[in-house]
């Protein structure tokens, strides 16, 4: 089995970071090898995977869902989850995983729950939330952590959004000639 292409892995688990509403207990960015495989664990938080590139099958409590670019991924807690990227074109993906701190997001926290569809597709925007985090995660700032909230709140409203079946609007400015 190949390895990683690349991993850049933030674990928290021992010590969530605290994000506004949210704690953050692992973020990162993976690109598979062929042949590789995110084995099989139990799943302790809310989880949000964005498909950057290639294919996969992501295995969530016994179903098999193949995913694909732009493809955003819901995983609970209690899930068993299992990743077996393509062998003919590796994926690479975007995950965080998080849980509530607060009942700020009730509505999202039960949608998450609900969910009968566990992907959605198009969410390729989303890419930009995850870079804003990991460069945050870089910075030695005072305002780090209240960056990392805002944008990882943005990341999971709309990411909620997607899951109802919400399509992004884009404000087009009129230009006065």
């Amino acid at each position: 089995m190949e390895q990683a292409r690349f991993h850049y892995d933030n674990l928290f688990y021992v010590s969530p970071l605290l994000c506004g509403s949210f704690s953050i207990c692992q973020i990162g960015d993976l690109s598979c090898g062929p042949q590789n495989t995110v084995g099989e664990h139990n799943q302790d938080c809310y989880e949000l995977s964005l498909i950057l590139s290639g294919d996969a099958v992501f295995r969530i409590s016994g179903e098999a869902v193949r995913v694909r670019a732009g493809d955003l991924v819901l995983n609970r807690p209690g899930d068993i989850h299992l990743i077996e990227s393509d062998d003919a074109d590796p994926v690479r993906y975007l995950y965080v995983g998080f849980s509530f701190r607060d009942e700020s997001y009730t509505a999202v926290r039960r949608a998450f729950d609900a969910a009968s569809v566990r992907v959605t597709a198009d969410c390729g925007e989303l890419a930009v939330l995850f870079f804003s985090i990991f460069s945050e995660l870089e910075q030695d700032s005072e305002y780090r952590l209240p960056m990392i909230a805002a944008y990882l709140t943005e990341l999971v409203v709309k990411s909620y959004r997607r899951f109802l079946g919400q399509k992004s609007r884009r404000y087009a400015p009129v230009i006065p000639a």
